[in-house]
């Protein structure tokens, strides 16, 4: 028995057509009987295969293969060209190795829809998000001249910046001469929250609208002491003493 057949894996010897020299016994027992290696494959596999084998050099590639248990299986070729012929080694890829490709292929897909559905529940937060903020600081008409913004929860920049376009618009097309920030029902208020507000303040004073703060906490007010907004705004106590002084 010659060295080739004794080989423990599917061998092959080719001339430079591709015909089959001699093959080990066990690629005798795993692929069918054939002239041509070109035959042992399938057909999507014959273009790859031939490009491959006709560079004549050593190296390695996928291809499936039509073999006497089951067709298209994918096997990993091994070919080394020396002058003469091909040698060629066909090792039929671990089963459980497959599944396990197909098995992060399937996670990834996963991965990657749920990525997309995240992103949506993530713009639909945003988009609560922004409406709350909306909510949060309503713009509210008492009188001809007086318009009264009660803010609620924590006084941030994002607040501000939210509602700022808003309340310019209305004290502008209604042309009023007073507007009222009420605080009564402010949580924390933020450095930036101050800062937007501040930038606020400016504007409608460039606007002609003469701006009041009401309704502080004691711990607002030690916050707001000694800020520039004090030189901009008026600090008055509540809504009802504000309205009977100027109504």
């Amino acid at each position: 028995m010659s060295a080739i057949n004794r080989l423990p894996v599917p061998y092959f010897e080719l001339d430079e057509t591709y015909q089959i020299l001699n093959r080990s016994i066990v690629a005798k027992q795993a692929f069918k009987q054939a002239d041509s290696f070109i035959d042992l494959l399938d057909i999507g596999s014959v273009d790859k295969v031939t490009r491959f084998l006709g560079k004549q050099e050593n190296g390695k590639i996928e291809l499936n293969m039509d073999t006497i248990e089951a067709p298209y299986v994918l096997h990993t070729l091994f070919a080394n060209w020396d002058e003469e012929c091909f040698h060629i080694i066909c090792i039929k890829q671990d089963g459980n190795l497959t599944e396990l490709i197909e098995k992060v292929q399937k996670q990834s897909r996963r991965l990657a829809q749920t990525d997309f559905e995240l992103l949506e529940k993530k713009e639909e937060l945003e988009e609560s998000l922004s409406m709350i903020k909306q909510l949060s600081a309503p713009f509210i008409s008492i009188s001809a001249e007086l318009a009264f913004v009660p803010f609620f929860g924590d006084l941030d920049d994002h607040l501000i910046k939210q509602n700022q376009g808003v309340i310019s618009k209305n004290v502008y097309q209604a042309d009023y001469d007073y507007l009222f920030f009420d605080f009564s029902g402010v949580g924390t208020i933020t450095n930036l929250g101050l800062r937007e507000l501040l930038r606020l303040v400016q504007a409608l004073q460039i606007m002609g609208i003469e701006t009041r703060v009401i309704g502080l906490r004691p711990e607002h007010a030690q916050l707001l002491r000694g800020n520039d907004i004090q030189k901009r705004a008026e600090f008055n106590g509540s809504l009802a003493e504000m309205i009977r002084k100027h109504m």
